[in-house]
């Protein structure tokens, strides 16, 4: 591209951009997909925070059973992180600057479901085609964030499908997830067994349209249950 060609490009680049943000369905959209991020991160914090001495298996129940109750989906990539900040705390660099009673504390977390926003909206991109004629589209995203890229490498992707009626991204994790919470069958098979029967699945899908337009108030409801035991109002 020549600098002419180059300006008038980031010109309407920049153009659609603004174009967007008066898009108000889009940008409840946005917000919805943010919060829904925003939510696990209070939650597992909320948890870790509040259970210091449980064991890491105890933790991962609790906020599977959050997920559950409150959201009515499984969300396997943020379950899976929340086993390693469970197992390795501040260690696991992605939760390092989370700490009781910094100033700052809610926009790092903020920060961070930004962080895990973008993971899912590159894996939502995977499902849409912007040209039509294109068979498929492959987003990138790239990143230096190390802390960012050590979560990514949490969750492989083995393949990613999607419906052909909603354009919505069915991903599958390289390996067998379940299997990767723990080395403990008789845990794996309590989880299995309660959680993913005929009979809790189809509750969740009965309840996750209902529950979906809870997020808002539940983001609200955690964000005071983190604020209190951080000793940091949000």
């Amino acid at each position: 591209l020549n600098e002419v060609e180059l300006i008038r490009k980031t010109q309407e680049h920049i153009s659609m951009m603004y174009r967007d943000l008066s898009d108000q369905r889009l940008v409840d959209e946005v917000k919805k997909n943010f919060n829904f991020s925003y939510w696990h991160l209070l939650a597992m914090i909320s948890i870790q925070f509040s259970n210091t001495k449980s064991s890491a298996e105890k933790k991962l129940l609790t906020l599977i059973e959050l997920c559950d109750s409150k959201i009515a989906t499984m969300s396997f990539r943020e379950i899976s992180v929340a086993k390693a900040y469970f197992e390795r705390g501040q260690d696991l660099t992605f939760f390092g600057k989370v700490q009781k009673g910094k100033k700052d504390l809610f926009n790092i977390i903020r920060g961070m479901a930004w962080d895990m926003w973008h993971i899912r909206h590159m894996e939502k991109n995977l499902a849409i085609r912007p040209n039509p004629a294109a068979r498929y589209f492959f987003p990138s995203f790239l990143t230096c964030d190390r802390r960012l890229i050590e979560i990514i490498a949490l969750y492989p992707l083995r393949s990613v499908a999607h419906s052909i009626v909603d354009h919505f991204p069915i991903p599958f994790y390289d390996g067998v997830w379940l299997e990767s919470l723990s080395s403990n069958d008789r845990f794996v098979d309590d989880i299995y067994s309660k959680y993913f029967s005929n009979e809790a699945i189809k509750s969740r899908n009965t309840r996750r349209d209902t529950d979906a337009k809870m997020i808002k108030n539940l983001v609200i409801e955690f964000e005071g249950l983190v604020g209190e035991l951080s000793g940091v109002m949000p």
